[in-house]
């Protein structure tokens, strides 16, 4: 399972730790934390789990969830079709807290704006906190690893936690 913690910002002790997965391997990529307190997390899972907003898709999904201060999940989707999806990057933004999700997948799922080319696509989905997968873009690229391989500029007007700047060029 994926795992993340608070710690207490003087001291460093452990206030609470909570576990995010199912029976199959689970990983957590990227955190953000919004103002008041709830933490939200992308990273990819092999097997379903929680009662998520949009189902898992098979072979290994990509997932965004929101923890409450407290940590107790409130929420989690899943993003992805029947091949490896994996969530890497993600932020919040906005009164509506719009999640915003960047990752790779090598399949097609959901209603892209930019089609799945084929290989390792990057890709980056928005999500409304009350509704599945909003939309998506889908960046060609048989390697999004190498930046000259990654065709399409994705640009957040927030911060994105996790992303390698040799992986895309944000603008």
């Amino acid at each position: 399972d994926g795992f993340t913690s608070k710690l207490e910002g003087v001291s460093g002790a452990l206030t609470w730790n909570t576990f995010l997965g199912g029976s199959g391997y689970d990983y957590g990529y990227g955190i953000t934390v919004e103002g008041m307190g709830n933490v939200y997390l992308t990273g990819g899972s092999d097997a379903a789990w929680g009662t998520p907003l949009q189902g898992f898709g098979g072979g290994a999904d990509g997932f965004a969830a929101k923890l409450a201060p407290s940590g107790a999940l409130a929420w989690n989707t899943f993003q992805g079709g029947s091949g490896a999806d994996k969530g890497y990057g993600i932020a919040i933004f906005g009164e509506d807290e719009n999640i915003y999700v960047s990752g790779y997948s090598d399949a097609d799922w959901g209603n892209p704006l930019r089609a799945y080319t084929g290989g390792q696509d990057a890709f980056a989905a928005k999500v409304d906190a009350t509704l599945p997968l909003v939309s998506s873009i889908i960046c060609a690229s048989p390697n999004p690893t190498k930046p000259a391989n990654v065709n399409y500029t994705v640009a957040f007007s927030v911060p994105v936690t996790n992303v390698n700047t040799d992986d895309f060029s944000l603008t």
